[in-house]
């Protein structure tokens, strides 16, 4: 009777943690600091395989009574090429006179972006409100594609919850994104993502981490297929964020 009595106390607090419900909101404090490190890289089949790595930096120098301003800043840029056998490389903390021709050509566009700040105010949900720029280089706008994470869910959410999202971006992709709520951690929640992009089903697929304490994406890790002039291309994206 004894064990029975605590098998079913297990089982109650197992189902009891289950049903556990978090309400997921942005709660940064003033002064707070995040690097965000991102890794994009894309397979066109035969033709060309590139590797892009930027690590950037976000701080916040506003909390307001609903939302946040955030100032972003980038520390570097490194990207590797490979087109039909031709293999380029570029390094952002390279010194120039390092630089292969291939690297400076780059180096010259990348330049713009390493010397750019943008400020950014979201709203409680991760929702960017407005974007304006802070240095003489760069278009905020530009980056708002970019800078959009996860949106995060109205209601609070338990495992089995799912909540979507739509984006459009300013190259013309209309991409929709599934999310569900795979497991519920002390810390974290847990999220399996899917969706659409332009209408082609499947296109988004990956898994996705939440600190439950800040709102904020400690890692996504996304398959995305995107078909550009009848062109297929496989991109494997990576980005995290951690406190400093």
């Amino acid at each position: 009777m004894k064990k029975i009595a605590i098998a079913l106390l297990l089982l109650v607090s197992t189902i009891t943690f289950g049903q556990e419900k978090v309400l997921l909101r942005l709660n940064y404090e003033k002064g707070d600091v995040y690097e965000v490190n991102a890794s994009v890289n894309q397979d066109m089949g035969g033709l060309m395989k590139m590797g892009i790595n930027m690590s950037m930096q976000l701080k916040v120098t506003d909390v307001k009574e609903e939302t946040y301003i955030t100032e972003a800043s980038f520390n570097g840029v490194k990207m590797d090429m490979d087109a039909m056998g031709q293999k380029m490389k570029y390094d952002s903390n390279m010194k120039e006179s390092e630089m292969d021709d291939f690297a400076k050509s780059a180096h010259g566009e990348m330049k713009e972006l390493l010397e750019t700040r943008i400020a950014f105010e979201y709203d409680k949900l991760g929702k960017i409100i407005e974007a304006s720029l802070l240095s003489n280089k760069g278009n905020a706008k530009d980056f708002e594609d970019n800078m959009n994470s996860m949106v995060l869910p109205k209601e609070a959410v338990q495992v089995g919850s799912k909540w979507s999202e739509e984006r459009s971006t300013k190259a013309g992709l209309k991409m929709n994104y599934e999310y569900e709520v795979t497991e519920i951690t002390k810390d974290t929640v847990e999220v399996k993502v899917s969706g659409t992009i332009s209408g082609e089903k499947d296109a988004i697929s990956g898994v996705g981490s939440i600190d439950r304490k800040t709102g904020n994406m400690i890692k996504m890790d996304m398959d995305l297929i995107i078909t550009v002039q009848g062109q297929k291309v496989n991109s494997k994206v990576i980005v995290t964020t951690t406190k400093k």
